[in-house]
């Protein structure tokens, strides 16, 4: 069966530092919020996604953890991490083998 929809999250807030690959306390707040949120709205999700943690950044990563370990989800990071002109199509061939 195909997913029937789509969310697509930005990272929650990041410090004014760009050197900093964490969230900020507020957006520590926000990813707990989501947390909380997301599963009134979409109850039952088939897969979380977000980029992997890298050196530069664990922003995406760190806004869904909390959301991933409050509930029986099934997490996968499957976004490259390094933008390249093919990273969507990659990105879209993964999805699309989930679904079979």
């Amino acid at each position: 069966m195909a997913p029937r929809q789509l969310v697509i999250l930005r990272h929650a807030e990041k410090p004014d530092d760009p050197r900093d690959p964490d969230l900020s306390p507020e957006g520590d707040a926000r990813a707990q919020m989501l947390a909380t949120l997301i599963p009134r709205r979409f109850p039952n999700p088939d897969r979380l996604f977000c980029a992997a943690r890298s050196r530069h950044s664990n922003h995406p990563y760190d806004t869904l953890a909390p959301l991933a370990q409050r509930s029986a989800w099934r997490w996968m990071s499957a976004m490259p991490t390094t933008a390249t002109p093919n990273s969507p199509l990659i990105y879209c061939k993964s999805l699309s083998t989930l679904t079979s």
